[in-house]
């Protein structure tokens, strides 16, 4: 009896076995394990944010910063931003806060482009070298991450190149300092996460019920306000307008390229200190400086944009674009010092701006 009970004890423990587990495994089936959810704290909810109306777009920033600024065409300090900002770079904080710079400016590019042709030159003293770190997304846009070093010194800067509403955008800010001033330096994780919060949205123009100009001659277009003239002067196309006792001229002049083959920045100062002065074209001199150039785009061409000097003369960027045996000469002189930001002014820096938007080829 004991030897035949074993084996029959063995079967029913092994019956028994495998319906339990049937059971378990049924009921795991219909009702999964699931893992207790992490509530997680979104720290930017209670960021401030920078809005800008003109370009389109917006970016929250810790609430240690103060309010940004931005430092062109200014004597010795920065002025406040107003959300109308354009072809410029604004800046948040300080060295005790970490800074960051976000430059951007009218651009149709691609962003290997914008990186290759952008701003050049961060005052890093010695020779630079720029590596790329990494790709990522800012604002639904592929950005491109770079570090940027000296070779005489351990100064660092991480930049990010990225585009959208036809603008050039680029983020900087310094990594690594080698002197002796103290500063809060933005880690990776700080910088993302403020790249994050990047947002495209509509930009504010009204540029829809302009005028068209059209030059046959010379194969380009642009609009400009209905209040403006038109004014030709041999190769030399001026748009005028004003507001409020200000005024100002947009301009294209068509210089000859001298049989040169412009590529890149140094044809084009050996082109310019060939280049005589026409005196009989309005706006027809060249003048080239290295140190305060950076590339970019027009109309699908290279540009060669000279930055602004600031308040002297009130010139804006100036634009030098090879295309077709000729240099286009593209920019502005207002009456407006610079400086100077209220409701009365903003028409004269804005209005060059928007018609620089539209100027396109049309060959």
């Amino acid at each position: 009896m004991q030897k035949g009970f074993a084996p029959l004890l063995i079967i029913v423990l092994i019956a028994f076995l495998g319906v339990g587990g049937y059971f378990v495994y049924t009921n795991y089936l219909n009702n999964p394990y699931k893992p207790p959810v992490q509530n997680t704290v979104d720290e930017t909810t209670s960021w401030k944010v920078y809005t800008n109306t003109k370009a389109g777009f917006e970016v929250k920033y810790p609430e240690r910063y103060t309010e940004p600024y931005t430092l062109k065409g200014t004597q010795g300090g920065g002025r406040k931003v107003t959300s109308k900002e354009d072809d410029l770079g604004i800046t948040w904080g300080d060295t005790s806060t970490g800074v960051f710079t976000i430059e951007f400016y009218p651009f149709d590019g691609s962003v290997e482009e914008l990186q290759q042709k952008g701003r050049k030159g961060s005052g890093l003293a010695g020779t630079e070298t720029e590596s790329v770190v990494k790709e990522l997304t800012v604002g639904g846009q592929k950005a491109i991450w770079t570090k940027v070093t000296s070779d005489v010194s351990a100064d660092e800067l991480h930049r990010i190149y990225f585009t959208g509403n036809q603008h050039g955008f680029i983020f900087e800010s310094t990594k690594v300092r080698s002197d002796d001033i103290p500063m809060r330096i933005l880690t990776d994780a700080e910088i993302s996460q403020i790249l994050s919060t990047f947002k495209f949205s509509e930009s504010n123009s009204s540029i829809g019920d302009w005028k068209t100009y059209v030059n046959a001659k010379y194969k380009y277009t642009l609009k400009y306000p209905v209040s403006a003239t038109i004014d030709e002067l041999n190769n030399t196309t001026l748009v005028l307008f004003g507001e409020n006792n200000l005024s100002g001229t947009f301009y294209v002049s068509i210089l000859d390229n001298l049989g040169v083959n412009i590529k890149d920045l140094t044809l084009l100062i050996n082109w310019c200190d060939k280049f005589t002065n026409q005196s009989d074209i309005p706006m027809g001199s060249c003048n080239i400086n290295k140190d305060r150039h950076k590339g970019g785009t027009l109309s699908g061409k290279t540009a060669f944009i000279q930055e602004s000097v600031g308040e002297q003369d009130h010139f804006e960027d100036v634009y030098y674009v090879p295309y077709d045996n000729y240099v286009y000469k593209i920019g502005v002189m207002t009456s407006a010092p610079k400086e100077l930001t209220n409701t009365k002014t903003d028409y004269i820096f804005e209005t060059p701006k928007n018609i620089l938007s539209t100027f396109k080829f049309t060959k």
